[in-house]
């Protein structure tokens, strides 16, 4: 049926999360919303650049596998700055409906911030719904966190005392959950427009924000191969999943 074909969640998973998000808005960790600035201070950043020039030159990027479930490997891009001593790390979290997006789709903004305060960032892929549920991407995220901590400091020098996570919409929602499940916590989260209520009503509500109808077949084309994704650099496959998240959002079938 169409509901197993579109759930992202499992069982009673999603309004956990939305529970822990919510809940987690009145405790423990500081929650940063709204501003570069902000994230820069929120880590005790800008000590560290003695010069201009050296501010300037473009931070170094590798690529990383995290994680491996099955064939499908899940990897997060870091750029760093050259030399060896340890620097705080900001870790950006893709958006994209949990349907679509990359870990390419970096704000051209924050990597900017992290050039010129010299700082390690970390871009995430996780495991795209719907062909996996959101505890399995939920679970992507802690195992991310859990690598940082563990390779972070050998392999590219993660100061992760010093760590704030961000990322938007979609992201902005993992961003959030991430200081609920990931141990030990962030220093801070900036989330930019993410949703906090990811079983709220106006999930299951038919948006007017979409008019053009798309049909069933049409939307189901992008994923009945069922072949788990990590992103969507593809611009097809972009484009086909697009169309189904448009189809969701028009039925308010998205969070179902």
């Amino acid at each position: 049926g169409m509901n197993e074909v579109v759930s992202l969640r499992s069982c009673d998973q999603m309004r956990k999360a939305t529970t822990m998000i919510l809940r987690f808005r009145t405790i423990s960790v500081c929650m940063v919303v709204f501003s570069l600035p902000l994230l820069a201070t929120s880590v005790g950043f800008c000590a560290d650049n003695d010069s201009k020039s050296t501010a300037d030159k473009l931070l170094v990027k590798t690529t990383h596998v995290y994680k491996t479930v099955g064939d499908v490997k899940v990897e997060a891009d870091v750029y760093r700055p050259e030399g060896a001593e340890a620097r705080p790390v900001v870790v950006w979290i893709h958006g994209g409906a949990l349907i679509v997006g990359s870990r390419s789709q970096v704000p051209r903004q924050i990597l900017e911030l992290c050039t010129r305060e010299r700082l390690v960032f970390v871009s995430l892929d996780y495991r795209l719904a719907p062909e996996v549920k959101l505890p399995e991407i939920a679970a992507d995220v802690q195992d991310a966190f859990r690598w940082l901590h563990e390779q972070g400091p050998k392999l590219f020098g993660a100061d992760t005392r010093r760590l704030v996570v961000t990322g938007g919409s979609a992201g902005g929602f993992l961003t959030m959950l991430s200081g609920a499940i990931v141990t030990p916590k962030p220093t801070a989260l900036v989330a930019y427009w993410g949703y906090g209520d990811i079983d709220g009503e106006w999930t299951r509500t038919p948006s007017q924000n979409h008019p053009t109808p798309v049909s069933i077949d049409d939307a189901l084309a992008s994923i009945r191969k069922v072949i788990v994704l990590t992103n969507t650099d593809d611009p097809a496959t972009a484009k086909a999943r697009g169309i189904y998240y448009r189809h969701l959002r028009q039925t308010g079938g998205w969070s179902l």
